[in-house]
C-alpha cells in the first residue's frame, strides 16, 4: 500500500536540534568564597565613661569604614564637654610662689616683649589676680590629687642630703609647661576703652598672657586652662565677657581664639611699640550657661 504523506509524518523520527545560542561565559560561583566574618561588638550602655575606652568605641562602631582611625595619643571629646581630657601627666594648679621664676622665664623664652617685677609679684600677692590665674605642670609619672601640694613645694627646695638608708628617691619636681595670667576690667576704668567696655557692661576676664611650650602643645593645654579660669571668673567676679589683645601678625594666634567663638572686633594700631607690625587685634568672647557649667 503505497505510504501516504500521514504515514510517512507520523513514522519521521525525532531530532533534537541542537542550540543556536553562542556559548555563555563560566559563572562565578559564590558558593565557596566565603565572606569574612566580622567580629561582633557589644555596646554597654550601662558602663562609664572611660578616655582610653570611648576612641575604640567610636573608631569600631560610629566611624564609617572608611574614615581613619583616631591619632594615638588625643582623646576624643567626652559626651557633653567641649574639651577632651588633659593626660594625666598634666595638672592644673593655682599659682604658687615657688613656680614665679618658672612662670617668668616662660614668657621671657615665649613673648618678645618683657613684663615688670610687679607682674610676676602681683600674681601670687594678690587675691584676685591669684583667682583666675592658672599654671600647667607636667609630671613624669601622674600624681596622685594628694601629692601635687608636696611636690609644689619641692621645686625651690634644696635637695636632700643622700643617705644610704633611703631605698626610694623622692619623684623629681614638674615641669611648668604653660600658664595663663588674667585681670578683670570694669566699666570705668582706664582700660575699659581699650576692650570696649561699656558703662552698663559686665567686667570683663581680660587674658593678659597665655602660653604653652610648643612641645606640649597636642594636649589641649591653653583650651583647659582658658576654660577653668574664665568658670572661676564668672562664678565668682560676675565677668560677662572675656577679652585679649593679639598681635596682628600672629596668624595661628588669631585662628586658635575664632575656633574657640572668640570674634575679632578690630585693630588697634600701635598697641605694640617693639614689634613690628605693631597692631593688635581685640578679640572678644561672651560668657554663656557652659562657662558656668564648666569643664
Amino acid at each position: 500500500m503505497p505510504e501516504t504523506l500521514l504515514t510517512a509524518w507520523l513514522r519521521k523520527p525525532t531530532v533534537v536540534a541542537a542550540s543556536t545560542s553562542l556559548p555563555q561565559p563560566p559563572q562565578k560561583s559564590y558558593a565557596t568564597a566565603a565572606a569574612p566574618e566580622l567580629p561582633l561588638i557589644k555596646r554597654d550602655k550601662t558602663s562609664s565613661y572611660t578616655p582610653a575606652a570611648l576612641p575604640l568605641a567610636l573608631a569600631s562602631e560610629d566611624a564609617p569604614p572608611s574614615a581613619p582611625p583616631a591619632p594615638p595619643g588625643k582623646p576624643n571629646k567626652p559626651p557633653f564637654s567641649a574639651l577632651r581630657p588633659l593626660p594625666p601627666n598634666i595638672t592644673l594648679v593655682p599659682p604658687h610662689t615657688s613656680l614665679l621664676p618658672a612662670f617668668k622665664l616662660l614668657n621671657q623664652s615665649l613673648f618678645p616683649i618683657p613684663y615688670p617685677a610687679s607682674f610676676y609679684a602681683e600674681t601670687a600677692a594678690d587675691p584676685v589676680t591669684a583667682s583666675i590665674t592658672l599654671f600647667a605642670l607636667w609630671h613624669r609619672e601622674p600624681p596622685a590629687s594628694t601629692e601635687v601640694a608636696a611636690l609644689l613645694t619641692r621645686v625651690s627646695a634644696p635637695p636632700p642630703a643622700s643617705s644610704a638608708s633611703s631605698a626610694v628617691d623622692p619623684p623629681p619636681p614638674p615641669t611648668l609647661v604653660g600658664a595663663v595670667r588674667c585681670r578683670l576690667v570694669h566699666p570705668g576704668e582706664k582700660s575699659a576703652d581699650a576692650v570696649r567696655l561699656g558703662p552698663g557692661d559686665k567686667p570683663t576676664l581680660y587674658v593678659a598672657t597665655l602660653c604653652v611650650l610648643p612641645t606640649y602643645r597636642e594636649h589641649g593645654c591653653a583650651s583647659h586652662l582658658v576654660a577653668r579660669v574664665v568658670t572661676k571668673a564668672a562664678r565668682e567676679h560676675g565677668v560677662g565677657s572675656v577679652t585679649a589683645h593679639v598681635w596682628e601678625a600672629n596668624a595661628k594666634g588669631r585662628e586658635w581664639y575664632k575656633r574657640r567663638g572668640f570674634v575679632e572686633q578690630g585693630l588697634v594700631e600701635g598697641y605694640y611699640r617693639r614689634l613690628r607690625p605693631s597692631g593688635a587685634v581685640l578679640v572678644k568672647r561672651v560668657v554663656g550657661v557652659q562657662d558656668l557649667v564648666g569643664v
